[in-house]
């Protein structure tokens, strides 16, 4: 075989597989991650190399164990077109499907239909619970619509506030209930700001709903997303609003809300009605 090109495994794991006749070569791959939540994407960073060039366009199937495979172009720069003795990075996600169960699982790999499959290696999943009714009680009904980018929508379907009346410096206890349509493609965050009686934002909480990536949400899954944001001891004492959004974690834009009547909604802020009393 022809000496391995300088720096084309830097990427960490070494394979020199080859098909094709030796025509096409998987130099190495980025070590994958050892665990993985199920309903995530898998990112793969691998290096092919030609040492001849290929007669056509290949394409790649992915897969983790015997979940369906992702089929996609080798790479977006045709490998027909590819010179002898050029060396390509390729840049790969593999969604894990949100039903799969806990376990252990090959990565595997095949560049064309008539290749082989090489096990890349293998990766655990986690599973989560899910949830798929809402809860008996989820104290305020609400029916409030966010789209994301993708177009799923993550509707807004309760809030509970445990703690009606506090004093400044104890914490507020506000949980929200959420739904989505369909498995979000981004990474969402939630806001909640507690705003005080002149109008100005007095303590907020930002996070994950719930905890989880918004992009390892199953179609249709609730999600019990429970916040505890201390108020600081100089808090005016007054009646309080609790203001509710989402926003993209990557630019900090929100996403577009809609009221159970289908208008948009100001600022793409949603203002709870719940009364939060601080002081006497």
């Amino acid at each position: 075989p022809e000496p391995t090109p300088a720096g084309a495994v830097a990427l960490g794991v070494a394979d020199d597989q080859r098909w094709l006749d030796g025509a096409l070569v998987l130099l190495g791959h980025a070590p994958l991650p050892e665990t993985i939540i199920a309903g995530a994407a898998l990112p793969l960073r691998l290096a092919w190399h030609t040492p001849t060039g290929l007669a056509e366009d290949l394409t790649l199937r992915l897969a983790l164990g015997d979940a369906p495979a992702l089929v996609a172009p080798l790479s977006p720069y045709p490998t027909g077109r590819w010179r002898a003795g050029e060396t390509i990075q390729g840049q790969y996600s593999l969604p894990v499907p949100p039903a799969l169960p806990a376990g252990d699982y090959a990565v595997t790999l095949a560049p064309c239909a008539a290749c082989a499959p090489y096990v890349l290696g293998q990766v655990t999943v986690l599973a989560t619970d899910r949830l798929f009714a809402l809860p008996d009680d989820v104290g305020l009904p609400l029916a409030y619509t966010f789209t994301g980018r993708g177009g799923e929508e993550m509707v807004l379907r309760g809030a509970a506030l445990a703690t009606p009346a506090v004093e400044p410096g104890d914490a507020v206890r506000l949980t929200l209930y959420w739904q989505t349509t369909a498995q979000p493609a981004d990474l969402y965050t939630v806001f909640v700001h507690l705003v005080g009686p002149d109008g100005t934002i007095v303590a907020q909480g930002d996070q994950w709903p719930g905890g989880l990536p918004s992009n390892t949400w199953a179609a249709g899954q609730v999600v019990v997303d429970g916040y505890v944001i201390e108020l600081p001891a100089e808090a005016p004492a007054g009646v309080y609003q609790v203001v509710v959004g989402l926003y993209t974690a990557a630019d900090g834009v929100r996403l577009a809300v809609v009221n159970p009547a289908g208008e948009a909604v100001p600022d793409d802020k949603v203002f709870l009605a719940l009364a939060l009393v601080v002081g006497d």
